[in-house]
C-alpha cells in the first residue's frame, strides 16, 4: 500500500491496522502529469 498524500495518520499506524508495509509516495507531480490525489501537484497545497 502507498499513501500518495500524508495526513494525520501516520503510514506506521496504518501499518499496524493493515498487518502490512506501507510505503509514502513523496514525489511531485509536473504540469504535464495528471495528479493521482489532490495536494500532489502544487507544493503549496500539499500537507505541510
Amino acid at each position: 500500500h502507498v499513501v500518495l498524500r500524508p495526513g494525520k495518520i501516520t503510514p506506521e499506524e496504518i501499518s499496524q491496522v493493515l498487518g502490512e508495509e506501507v510505503l509514502i509516495n513523496r514525489g511531485q507531480v509536473s504540469d504535464k502529469d495528471v495528479p493521482k490525489a489532490p495536494g500532489m501537484k502544487y507544493r503549496h497545497y500539499a500537507p505541510s
